[in-house]
């Protein structure tokens, strides 16, 4: 059983993700702006959209009501400031 919950966006494994991804490919403020939109287009196109063609119906369904009701409403609560507060831009 799995999920696309947003929340492992703000857990500290992805923190250190993004610490050692920008090591390697500088990112700039834009392309950290589009980190909860890439997820909402995600969730609309993968899940929402295309879904039937990935899951097994009973999968499918599940996840797209989660996707409504739950991944898509929480995103616009959830506070993406930590990325500005750790990550130094030009």
């Amino acid at each position: 059983d799995f999920s696309y919950l947003p929340e492992p966006l703000l857990e500290p494994r992805f923190h250190y993700f993004l610490s050692e991804y920008v090591k390697i490919l500088p990112l700039k403020k834009a392309d950290f702006l589009m980190l909860k939109e890439a997820y909402r287009f995600f969730i609309l196109n993968y899940v929402i959209k295309d879904g039937y063609d990935f899951f097994q119906p009973a999968i499918f369904m599940r996840l797209k009501q989660e996707a409504l009701q739950y991944y898509l409403p929480v995103l616009d609560t959830m506070n993406f400031s930590y990325v500005f507060k750790e990550f130094y831009f030009d």
